[in-house]
């Protein structure tokens, strides 16, 4: 588990303004660049939103964060979208299990959906993708794209001590929970979770990928009404 550091624990926040950020309206002016991070937007019980990514393993079958996906969403790149919670970790009660599985309607174009990578190694260069998100000076919730390169850290750099880790010596913004981590190779290897500083330290927590749910949830896609190419089957080791 996360050790406490008192004093040296907190989120990063990205702060935006009317010249480097654009509001909702206009996501889609750089939607399509920031592929295949996609951003999502649901609707809490009170009737206020939340933002945070995802990427598509499948047409109509989308990875986040289990803190930011569940069957609320009303947004996926800016898309109008329905939501289904289709599998999750057991997060919070499993405080690194952060991850969720979710079946959308309309699915999304099939050059978005992303492969799966191998599983990476201590000092592997990764990128972090997606949106980031901040609230203007009116109030008005700023959007823009976010991209940093990093690489696998040994998970003891920020106290972390679970096997589903990956711990990334890059930090990335609050607002990114439930972005892709890829490998060189544009493959999917990991969800982050959050960005912490944990004793003077910069980095962000990822989940690795839950890869036994993923790929029965995509054989199952494959045998029902929507046809996976084989080349999305990812076999479970």
């Amino acid at each position: 588990m996360l050790a406490a550091v008192p004093g040296c624990v907190r989120s990063l926040r990205y702060e935006l303004d009317e010249s480097t950020g654009v509001p909702f309206r206009q996501i889609g002016s750089f939607a399509d660049r920031v592929r295949p991070a996609m951003l999502v937007i649901g609707e809490r019980a009170d009737g206020s939103r939340y933002g945070g990514n995802a990427i598509a393993i499948a047409p109509n079958l989308i990875l986040t964060a289990e803190h930011v996906g569940d069957d609320t969403i009303t947004h996926v790149a800016g898309m109008p979208t329905r939501g289904e919670l289709v599998a999750d970790g057991d997060y919070p009660e499993a405080y690194y299990d952060d991850w969720a599985l979710l079946r959308i309607e309309p699915p999304v174009p099939e050059e978005w959906v992303v492969p799966l990578g191998p599983e990476p190694d201590v000092g592997d260069a990764v990128s972090i993708r997606g949106v980031v998100t901040s609230t203007s000076g009116r109030g008005e919730s700023l959007f823009a794209p976010f991209e940093a390169f990093g690489r696998v850290a040994d998970a003891g750099w920020l106290r972390v001590d679970d096997p589903r880790t990956l711990v990334i010596d890059q930090p990335a913004w609050h607002s990114l929970s439930g972005s892709p981590v890829l490998d060189l190779q544009g493959r999917l290897v990991g969800v982050v979770m959050k960005a912490q500083i944990v004793n003077r330290h910069d980095g962000t927590i990822a989940r690795r990928l839950p890869r036994e749910e993923i790929g029965r949830a995509l054989e199952e896609f494959r045998m029902g009404e929507l046809v996976v190419p084989e080349s999305r089957i990812v076999p479970v080791p």
